[in-house]
This record gives C-alpha cells, structure tokens and sequence, in this order.
C-alpha cells in the first residue's frame, strides 16, 4: 500500500512538472526579448483589408494589411523591448495613401528615439518614397535609385467609338466630373487637364516635401535631384539620396550593432501576437475600398473592388451589436442579467459564431423582419430571433420552428396586445405537433 502511496505521488509530481513546463512554454512563445527589431519587408501592393473569404485566403495566404503595419509599429514605439525597427523593400505598387499611412507610422516611431533602417536592392519613385521615412537607407551595390517626374495620362475611347458606330451616352453632371471624359471625348477638356494638372502638382509636391523631410534636405535640392534621375548607387549615394551602399549582410551587421549586439528580430505579424492588446474596449474598423455601389460589395466586371452600400450598412449595424466579454460563463450570465437579456436561467452566449451557424442554416436575410410584436411594438428580424434562439440553448433545425412561433404569435387572431397587458397572470402556449416534432 505504501509503495502504491508512493507511485501516486511522483505521478502527480511528473505531472506538475510537465504543467508547469507547458506553462512556462507558452509564456516563452509569448514574451518579446529584451533588445528585438522589428523586422518588416515590404514589396507588391499590401491589401487595406484582408481577403473576405476564406477561399482566399487559402489560394493566397494570410498577407499583412496597412493597418496590421501600422499597427506593428504604433504598439513597438511605446515597447521597451522593441529598439529600432529594419524595413526591406522590394518593388511595391501601393497607392499615394497606402505609403502615406506606413511613412506616417514610421515617422512616429522615430521620434520615439528608436532607430529605423531601410534596405533597397533596387529603388523606384513609390519604394524610395517610403525607404525615405527611414533614419538610415541602405542601396546594394551596382544598383539604381529610379526616382523621375511624375506624369499623368488618359486613353480616350471616342475616337474607338466612331469608328465602330457606337454612341457613348452617359448623364454627365459638371464641367470637372470627369469620370466619363474617356468615353465621351477624344483628347484632354480644359476642365479636366485642369483638374488632372492640380492633383497631379499636389502628390508630386508631397513625394518631394517628404523625401526632403525624411532626408533632412531642402525641398529645391531634392527636387533638383528628382529631376536628374535615374542614378546608379555611388550616383545616389553622392546626392545625399541614400546613406551607404552596401550588401544585405552588412546592413545586418550595421543594425546589430545599433541593438546592441543583439539578433533578436519579429516580424510585424509575430510581434502582433505577441502583442494582443489588452483591456475590455474595442474599437471597430470597418473596411471601405472601392467605388460606392448600391447592394453588396464584391469585385466589378474588371475586378476592382467595389463599396455595396448594404455590406458597409450592414458592417455598422454588426459593430454595434457586437459586445466583447472576457471568456468565462459566469461573467456572461451576469452581463445578460444586467442587460435585461435572461430571467435568471443560464443562457447560451450568442458568440458571432452560433449566430452565423443558424443564418446560414435558415439561408435567409437576417434583416428581414418576420413580425412585429407588441405591446411595445418591437421588429422581430431573421437575426434577432437567431440570437434568441442560440440563447435560449436552440440547435440551427429548430430555428424554424421558432420562427413559426413568433409568427402565430404576431397573428391578429391571437390578440397578443390582451395576453401582454392583462393583469391576470396569463402566459402564452406554444404547442409543435406534426411531422416536424418527430425531426427535431
């Protein structure tokens, strides 16, 4: 017996230990060491948002967004763990805004102190724009910094329909709503050469007033310099364009050096996770890219992404129903209690997930109003018996029946306004019969 006594007790003791050592791994996997860079490489055209499906994101994989980026960066400026950040970059087709946001994040992160190091093999107008928000710019050797002019240019398409006998009519409003110029005339009107010349001189005037401040120059001297490009790297390293030429390896030994000897890199997407924000408030973000449509969004017949107005109403609406609560059940039972959600009983937390389990089980539109119930006459809609239903401890094939039910209820025959506001104690009676009770 003692021997058995002693057998229980060093299995319970192996145990421990192996709890705590998964303890202590999961904490490890989380810690940000001491003296970490940054490390974010950059290059094609990062999305806003990511993919809405998760088809998508299958094909695809899970690219980081600008937000996520900004967001890295936001959260390593105020991180004592975090000492500077390394940005490589490769050839990048983002937009003006999209560098923007990211020149933005960066240049709040160096006047935090930190140091931040930029890596180009090869440098174009939009991948010099963003290097240049850098303290210190790296070029590789027996390379070019393609930085030039801006130009703008527009293919008409009148001409095109002349030829072919076709007629473009379109409801045209104002002289510089240009957006259907390039069906309806043959070459630049006043107006939009114009409007296309302003917008044109404002960006120009950004990417070199940017570059200027990014590198401590003049606005005329960066200008000057723009003006004569392309330059090859010694040609850009004498005009004050880029800090050093060299290989990969020693701007990775330059930035050993500035964080102390240490190696120690996460990239934004490790660093994120590690970095969960904490706290019971949340801000929503809501993603709007594309030209404003009526309906869904989605992608046009050329595949550029479209603005439904529905989607983004629709996205309004889920954010302010969305309430976030710390993962525990008695927590949740008393928020539904305070809420006025629950007479007491326990309920079912109606996390975005079941929901959306009996949505797409009912395959209806969780707008669509089934009755309207009084006294106080409220709308009962598709989504709001759902997250009744899910409270209330439903599976996804008995939402129909419940649905059913508010609907008899609702009925003139039944007189709900009496049953409500009597003050005899009376209740209502549901009774399922038929084929369906043997089904659920």
């Amino acid at each position: 017996m003692k021997t058995f006594g002693k057998i229980v007790l060093v299995l319970i003791g192996v145990l421990l230990v192996i709890q705590v050592v998964v303890i202590a791994a999961i904490l490890a996997s989380n810690r940000v060491p001491s003296q970490s860079v940054l490390a974010l490489s950059l290059s094609g055209n990062i999305p806003e948002q990511p993919p809405g499906d998760a088809f998508s994101q299958l094909l695809g994989g899970r690219a980081l967004t600008v937000t996520e980026i900004a967001e890295a960066l936001d959260r390593a400026r105020a991180d004592s763990s975090i000492v500077g950040v390394e940005l490589r970059i490769g050839d990048t087709s983002m937009n003006m805004g999209k560098i923007q946001e990211i020149r933005d994040a960066l240049g709040e992160f160096n006047r935090s102190g930190k140091f931040t190091v930029a890596y180009l093999e090869y440098a174009t107008n939009a991948s010099y724009y963003l290097a240049s928000a850098c303290q210190t710019v790296f070029l590789l050797p027996k390379s070019e910094v393609d930085v030039h002019g801006w130009m703008a240019s527009t293919t008409f398409l009148r001409g095109t329909f002349d030829k072919l006998g076709i007629y473009p009519d379109f409801y045209h409003i104002g002289e510089y709503k240009n957006a259907t110029n390039v069906y309806t005339e043959t070459k630049y009107t006043p107006a939009h050469r114009e409007a296309s010349e302003e917008l044109l001189r404002d960006w120009y005037g950004q990417f070199l007033s940017g570059i200027a401040a990014g590198r401590r120059l003049k606005a005329a001297e960066v200008k000057a310099a723009v003006e004569k490009g392309p330059f090859s790297s010694e040609e850009a390293l004498s005009a004050k364009l880029v800090d050093r030429v060299a290989y990969s390896d020693e701007s990775r030994d330059f930035i050993k050096r500035k964080a102390k000897g240490s190696e120690q890199r996460l990239t934004a997407r490790e660093y994120l996770r590690r970095r969960q924000s904490g706290g019971r408030s949340k801000l929503a973000v809501i993603y709007a890219s594309g030209v404003i449509v009526p309906g869904s969004s989605g992608m046009d017949p050329l595949g550029e992404q479209v603005m439904g107005s529905d989607t983004i109403v629709e996205q309004f609406r889920t954010a302010r129903r969305l309430i976030e609560v710390a993962d525990d059940l008695e927590e949740i039972q008393a928020l539904a209690g305070r809420e006025g959600w629950s007479d007491g009983l326990p309920i079912v937390p109606p996390t975005e997930e079941r929901v959306g389990r009996v949505l797409a089980y009912l395959g209806r539109d969780p707008d669509e109003e089934i009755a309207v119930l009084p006294p106080r006459m409220g709308v009962a809609s598709v989504l709001q018996v759902a997250i009744n239903a899910v409270m209330a401890g439903c599976l996804p094939e008995y939402v129909p029946v419940v649905i059913a039910a508010v609907e008899a209820l609702a009925d003139p025959a039944f007189d709900l306004q009496t049953v409500e506001t009597d003050v005899n104690p009376v209740a209502p009676l549901t009774i399922v019969n038929g084929p369906v009770r043997a089904a659920i």
